[in-house]
């Protein structure tokens, strides 16, 4: 049985990431760096619930004599910059896997203060991201909760970066089918292969658009050339499943008021 160890497990990530872990049957531990997690982050630990393939720990509370390669894959969710003390755990957990793969966006690529030249590591850079758990910040996310629960606030423009949006699911999926073929590459550029996603969200929600230019160094790797997962949920799916969890949540708010 395979097993993975996910850094930032509540992140929209590293969520989605232990649920897909958890239905391939890998045994789970997720990891957080934080103290008092927010409703939002609960929310998504009672959705996982009691579960035999996951563990849930904070960092701080980690065993540090972790046994030596106990764990297949450790899969950082680098969506914050981290600090002294975690990256020293971090770097700890390291040592107890085969394979380390962190995921970043090309600003957290350029700027993240996680960094190692050990051949364990891949790092995958994401594409603009969506689904249930989206950030509430988010252009897509507002848009559909302007549009189900009728907000009229003016709407934000969708700022196209690379002209490329993935559903949450299907970049996950790729991270583990990244490990599962035992790809050697030190870092990777995930893409959607469905190359006209931004239109088809931008149409879907009516969200205007905005071009802005992204650092992409030329010699990264593209993700989809080195395994042969392709996306099983396109684009106009998972916007549905995404206006679904918002109306599920906009629902049990208004139960609860």
């Amino acid at each position: 049985m395979s097993s993975a160890i996910v850094v930032g497990a509540t992140s929209f990530i590293g969520f989605q990431l232990c649920q897909t872990l958890i239905s391939k049957e890998y045994d789970v531990l997720a990891v957080d760096p934080i103290i008092k997690r927010t409703e939002s982050e609960e929310e998504k630990l009672m959705e996982i619930g009691r579960n035999a393939f996951f563990q849930y720990a904070l960092m701080q509370d980690l065993q540090s004599n972790v046994d030596k390669e106990e764990y297949d894959v450790l899969f950082i969710c680098a969506e914050k910059e981290w600090t002294e003390e975690e990256v020293e755990q971090i770097n700890h957990l390291s040592n107890c896997v085969q394979k380390v793969i962190v995921t970043c966006s090309a600003l957290q690529h350029n700027n993240r203060n996680l960094t190692n030249s050990n051949d364990k590591y891949i790092t995958v850079i994401t594409p603009e991201l969506f689904g249930p758990w989206d950030l509430e910040s988010s252009p897509i996310q507002q848009a559909i909760f302007q549009r189900i629960g009728r907000n009229n606030e003016q709407q934000q423009e969708l700022q196209i970066k690379r002209k490329d949006y993935l559903y949450i699911e299907n970049l996950c999926e790729a991270l583990v089918a990244l490990w599962e073929e035992k790809v050697t590459e030190t870092t990777l550029f995930a893409t959607n292969p469905e190359k006209n996603s931004w239109e088809i969200i931008s149409k879907e929600l009516n969200i205007p658009v905005k071009e802005v230019d992204v650092w992409i160094n030329e010699n990264d790797k593209i993700i989809w050339d080195f395994i042969s997962y392709k996306p099983t949920i396109t684009v106009e799916e998972g916007l549905h499943l995404q206006k679904r969890f918002v109306m599920i949540k906009l629902r049990s708010k208004r139960i609860i008021e």
